[in-house]
């Protein structure tokens, strides 16, 4: 019973935090006339894809499969560890600055010694094995990092503008992350981009300066193996006092979409504030008068997505068609109870135990 509350929980915590704009920007292109059972069945096989997203990363070649196997870890992140011993700390943080410089070089994992071997090199590269009977298949590079100097409470501070890396298995790419970024004198980020992949998910995310208080952001995912993409886009405004919070955030879209179905989800950010000032944990009810979710087919809207409670008072998802009938929509959170259900608690204990010495 334990197991099913979280879950339920989980599902209107995603609802909320994945689907969300603003009503008041979205267009109503309602299509009044009824879907046919053909355009019923491609909705169904469009939403596994949607939830084939977390079930392709977790395929024997995706990232999450490959990194997550309790064989791999237990053997990887105890090696890792050791290499905190390769740098001098004092050097490493010279002059209040991340010392790229003087942490450059190959690092070998010797499974016969149990010892990094050292060699020099004009990266940050660790060569290790995924397993104890394995060669060093595996490789972590960093290349590069340079700063900027800013200001902040009359301190000069060294801020990342640029730095990537890349994470191989068996000469394959499993993950890799471009970051770029510049700031104003006193520390305000004027732009942020960040290209990221653990395979086979792309991310794009972007931050904008656009006034003195006023940020966009914006990021865009692609699936390799489903072809699913989500999108999302908002503004941040730093308020001046407690009084401007509800305007904090504004004109949030976000949509996802896989081969013609597009959902397109609103929320009323306003609302949303009022009930965390409350301290109000939000019903069932309280969740479908907050958000909007369009459901679009081929171009055009066939329905809205709903949450209803089930006779067990179980939330779950459905599609309310223009006609009035309905389609049962659970099928899109089928790859994060997966996910859930195959954590291996006794992996994660070992870890934080040993993170914890």
């Amino acid at each position: 019973m334990r197991k099913i509350h979280f879950i339920s929980a989980l599902t209107l915590t995603m609802l909320v935090s994945v689907c969300s704009c603003s009503k008041d920007d979205k267009d109503d292109n309602t299509n009044t006339g009824s879907t046919t059972q053909e355009e019923r069945n491609n909705i169904d096989k469009s939403m596994e894809g949607m939830s084939g997203v977390i079930a392709s990363a977790m395929s024997p070649d995706g990232f999450m499969a490959q990194v997550s196997d309790k064989e791999f870890v237990m053997s990887v992140l105890p090696t890792l560890f050791e290499a905190r011993n390769l740098f001098n700390v004092n050097e490493l943080t010279k002059d209040d600055r991340f010392n790229y410089q003087s942490a450059t070089g190959n690092y070998v994992w010797d499974e016969e010694k149990g010892e990094w071997a050292t060699a020099a090199g004009e990266t940050i590269s660790f060569s290790f094995p995924s397993n104890a009977s394995s060669v060093n298949n595996c490789n972590i590079t960093v290349n590069g990092y340079t700063d900027q100097a800013v200001t902040i409470d009359g301190q000069t501070v060294y801020l990342p503008t640029s730095t990537s890396a890349v994470f191989t298995k068996d000469g394959s790419k499993l993950a890799s992350m471009n970051f770029n970024a510049t700031y104003s004198a006193n520390g305000i980020p004027e732009s942020i981009e960040v290209a990221s992949y653990t395979k086979p998910v792309a991310t794009t995310t972007a931050l904008n300066r656009t006034s003195e208080k006023t940020f966009s952001f914006t990021t865009i995912s692609v699936d390799e193996t489903t072809q699913s993409r989500a999108t999302i886009s908002a503004n941040f405004n730093i308020p001046d006092n407690e009084s401007e919070l509800e305007n904090a955030v504004s004109d949030v879209v976000v949509t996802m979409s896989n081969n013609g179905l597009t959902l397109a989800g609103a929320i009323d950010t306003k609302a949303i504030v009022e009930l965390a000032k409350q301290g109000k944990r939000p019903t069932t009810s309280d969740i479908n008068g907050l958000l909007d979710i369009n459901v679009e087919y081929a171009g055009r809207n066939v329905g809205k997505l709903n949450i209803e409670e089930d006779q067990n008072g179980i939330p779950g998802l459905i599609i309310e068609y223009n006609d009035g009938t309905t389609q049962n929509a659970n099928v899109l959170l089928n790859g994060v109870v997966d996910m859930i259900a195959e954590l291996d608690l006794e992996m994660i204990e070992n870890m934080l135990k040993m993170f914890s010495k």
